[in-house]
């Protein structure tokens, strides 16, 4: 579109972005969980950043594909402060093919002399990808079923949705918000140190 350039959009309005890029961002950000359960459960939100959501949203949006490359967000390898399954882990890699957008934001150094193997393999796979239904794809031999990721979580009930809407409550509080953000600053910076 742009020459040679290749325009990847993120986080624009999907449809008035269409015929004005080359690939988008459609779905969530991926994240080294697969659900916070504090979010997606109590906070009934699915648009914050985890695994189970970037891939149900992106499943959810591939058909798309006709109209832009659609872009997953990245695939993880490392088992290094990372609490995804290798099945999910697989999930989300095959995601990846199935779109045609391979990348990682694994650092090297993060990965195992295996785990960087696997990465290689995938950043050069060209599997032949089939739809067999709206959420089952077929990887060369392999059959992909994203199914188990499109479920939304349970909506609070009981004790939960008292703890639900507490937490609903002291997120509309900047005090609440700055004690959340020094919180998650120092976790940053404890994760920092171990790289």
């Amino acid at each position: 579109m742009g020459g040679d350039a290749y325009f990847l959009a993120c986080g624009m309005p999907v449809i008035p972005s269409l015929g004005l890029c080359d690939a988008m961002r459609i779905g969530a950000d991926v994240s080294a969980e697969w659900e916070n359960g504090r979010d997606s459960s109590l906070l009934y939100n699915m648009a914050i950043p985890g695994t189970k959501n970037a891939i149900r949203t992106t499943v959810n949006r591939l058909w798309l594909s006709k109209l832009v490359q659609p872009d997953p967000d990245v695939a993880y390898f490392r088992s290094r402060e990372c609490s995804l399954t290798a099945e999910q882990k697989t999930m989300l890699q095959a995601l990846a093919l199935v779109c045609g957008f391979k990348a990682t934001s694994d650092l090297p150094q993060c990965l195992t002399a295996a785990e960087r193997q696997n990465l290689r393999a995938f950043l050069e796979g060209r599997p032949d990808v089939k739809q067999i239904s709206p959420c089952v794809f077929q990887l060369d031999e392999r059959v992909m079923d994203f199914g188990p990721a499109l479920t939304l979580p349970e909506i609070p009930e009981g004790l939960n949705a008292i703890q639900s809407s507490l937490m609903g409550w002291l997120a509309n509080h900047g005090w609440a918000l700055k004690i959340n953000d020094k919180l998650e600053k120092g976790a940053l910076e404890k994760l920092k140190k171990t790289l």
